[in-house]
């Protein structure tokens, strides 16, 4: 018996596997609705000095998810009251990167939200909006923002204290984010805690950091140098205890070679 096979019906359309693949498809960009931000600024309150009214600022605008930064400063003399204005932190003009292997952009998008702190009199500072609209999306969260993300002075000294303490960064992370208000990223702390090991370090390499420690602690040291590439081929090390212990008992030697048996 001879199976016949049924042409396939034509509808005019070409076909797929003949038609380009392209490896990155374009997605539509979510056009961003302005939204005013003016009536969370627009407050009778009045500071006694400008660093007040600046962290109040601040404050309100990290509560609605976006940061803002120090424009233009005008300081008060004699014959005019001082001005500082507070702008987006994406106000600006987005600069291209220099480099061809890395996007470094920044985020700028020429945003014009804007607020002016202004001295009415001695001791008396108010916050003007001046244009209370964004240009760009509000993100849902400020976690792992470079403004809101830097730590705070305590922040700090507790990333410090438990780095050199030893503290892995998981267990540094949890006492972070018990904190409130923090949203340090991972990255954020990483950084930090290589800023706290170049800092005790005081510009030694890895290998003189690591003899400085064992002179400090009375280690004995010693190394030998490949005379072709001028690398150290080996480091041997012993604690002061160790050295006591040998000389007690020479004629008894224990050497612990146990190492990689984890599976």
């Amino acid at each position: 018996m001879r199976i016949r096979k049924l042409a396939k019906p034509e509808f005019g359309f070409p076909d797929l596997s003949t038609q380009p693949r392209f490896k990155y498809p374009v997605r539509p960009v979510k056009t961003p609705v302005p939204v005013d931000y003016s009536e969370f600024f627009s407050s009778e309150l009045t500071f006694p000095t400008r660093t007040e009214a600046i962290t109040w600022a601040k404050s309100k605008a990290m509560e609605h998810n976006f940061c803002i930064i120090i424009g233009r400063d005008k300081k008060s003399n004699l014959f005019r009251k001082g001005k500082t204005w507070l702008l987006c932190e994406k106000e600006g003009a987005n600069t291209p990167s220099k480099e061809l292997q890395r996007d470094s952009r920044s985020k700028k998008c020429g945003c014009g939200f804007s607020l002016m702190c202004t001295e009415v009199q001695r001791d008396d500072w108010r916050i003007n909006v001046k244009c209370g609209t964004h240009n760009h999306m509000i993100c849902e969260s400020l976690h792992g923002n470079p403004l809101a993300g830097r730590p705070t002075a305590k922040e700090f000294e507790i990333i410090k204290n438990m780095t050199l303490g030893h503290v892995p960064p998981s267990k540094i992370a949890t006492v972070l984010d018990a904190e409130p208000g923090n949203v340090t990223s991972r990255k954020q702390l990483y950084n930090n805690m290589q800023k706290v090991r170049m800092e005790r370090m005081d510009g030694r390499t890895i290998v003189q950091d690591f003899l400085y420690q064992c002179h400090e602690k009375n280690y004995y040291t010693e190394y030998r140098i490949n005379a072709k590439t001028n690398q150290i081929q080996d480091i041997f090390f012993a604690h002061p205890d160790s050295l006591e212990l040998l000389r007690a008992f020479p004629h008894i030697i224990v050497l612990d070679s146990t190492y990689s048996t984890t599976r």
